[in-house]
């Protein structure tokens, strides 16, 4: 098989790893149960989560640099180890106390999805130059619907035998499927192109940005600070969703399922949106993203039962979209070669997002209103109109004549 069409077998084998590692967006479904099994409260629940995804920025970076200068295979076997350990020793931390799941779930589970991702994303797009929208699309949807399918799963299992033997079964469940598609990812030769491809009519540069090159670009800090704040809308209230879902008028069974509900949206969001970018163009996508954001955000202000639902829907779709735009954007303006490392720093703005969103937020709703909900809705809307502006100011970078900070 010639490696134009093997590369289409390397995509199936991203996407396989892809739906495992998107485990990091469905932590309240374990969490959910850590606190009926051991007591936890809501608010040390809910911090996994944000540690995990504040991890797996850090990893996206450290995992891309080291993946530009020896491959991503490596990189994401070592790493996939590292992922079911984590997961694994969760199942002994989990009743040990906040502290010891944080280290093991949070930060070594995190740090190790972020390696795998970022080296899988760097290496289909130099497999997919031609259709990098397409590709990047495909992947990111599958990290997405890790929550729809394995949501159902995870329930079942830890209905049956509770939550610590959940972790060791899916962990090793999560190990073998990331070894399988380990195989396929390695990237191409490195004068390999696909047939017909053209770099200028594919919209990549001529130029090849290294890592410290790109930093001194007004480019790339826009990217990072956009993604930041226009992820900080849905992180804002995510962690009490089903909370949220319960003041809003949905009875229990919706606000239940609602984990699963905006794990398709944001699935779908990653899916649909690279479509608008094929007529529209990156930065005029993103613009689009944000002021949906922004009227999403409005809207859910005063939003109330099933007209909640659809906008809550409609957010993970916006927050989802980012993870599918973002990565193609960045490799428009520096260049694939050292896109490990480049395109991990962007994703540093989604890790600060997770952190630290939900505690601001949730610091000026209890201050200034009282514990309010429709507080979350206003700072993501405000978040929003940031990122408008930001959008507006991204030019595309120049070749000739670089502009730096």
């Amino acid at each position: 098989m010639d490696l134009t069409k093997q590369r289409y077998l390397r995509l199936a084998s991203a996407s396989l790893i892809m739906i495992c590692i998107g485990i990091i967006y469905m932590w309240s479904v374990f969490g959910g149960f850590v606190i009926r099994e051991f007591g936890w409260s809501t608010a040390d629940s809910a911090l996994t989560a944000s540690i995990m995804v504040a991890c797996f920025s850090l990893g996206g970076l450290i995992g891309g640099r080291i993946q530009d200068r020896i491959g991503p295979k490596p990189v994401v076997i070592v790493a996939a180890i590292s992922f079911f350990g984590g997961i694994f020793l969760s199942s002994f931390a989990v009743s040990k106390g906040p502290f010891a799941l944080y280290l093991c779930f949070g930060v070594l589970g995190g740090f190790s999805v972020g390696c795998i991702y970022n080296s899988t994303m760097a290496c289909i797009q130099k497999w997919f130059p031609d259709k990098i929208n397409v590709s990047m699309g495909v992947i990111v949807t599958f990290f997405g619907l890790a929550t729809v399918v394995f949501s159902p799963i995870v329930t079942v299992i830890a209905n049956a035998v509770g939550i610590e033997t959940t972790f060791q079964i899916i962990a090793g469940i999560f190990l073998v499927l990331c070894l399988v598609g380990s195989i396929m990812i390695k990237n191409p030769p490195q004068d390999w192109k696909p047939d017909g491809f053209e770099r200028r009519k594919a919209g990549l540069p001529q130029k090849q940005y290294t890592f410290k090159e790109a930093l001194k670009t007004r480019q790339l800090w826009i990217l990072f600070l956009a993604v930041w704040f226009i992820t900080a809308g849905f992180f804002t209230f995510n962690p009490i969703l089903k909370q949220l879902a319960l003041a809003r008028g949905l009875d229990e069974s919706l606000s239940t399922v609602i984990v699963m509900i905006t794990g398709l949206g944001m699935a779908c969001g990653r899916m649909l949106f690279p479509l608008v970018v094929n007529r529209i163009g990156r930065k005029n996508t993103a613009m689009v993203l944000a002021v949906v954001v922004l009227a999403t955000s409005c809207g859910l202000i005063f939003a109330q039962g099933y007209l909640f639902l659809v906008l809550i829907i409609l957010a993970a779709a916006t927050a989802g979209a980012p993870g599918a735009i973002w990565p193609t954007w960045t490799t428009e303006n520096f260049g694939l070669a050292n896109i490990g490392a480049i395109y991990g720093f962007v994703l540093l703005g989604i890790g600060i997002s997770s952190l630290i969103s939900f505690t601001v937020a949730n610091g000026i709703a209890k201050a200034a209103a009282g514990g309010a909900d429709f507080v979350y809705f206003i700072i993501a809307a405000v978040m929003a109109v940031l990122t408008i502006a930001l959008i507006a100011l991204f030019k595309p970078v120049n070749n000739k004549e670089e502009k730096s900070v």
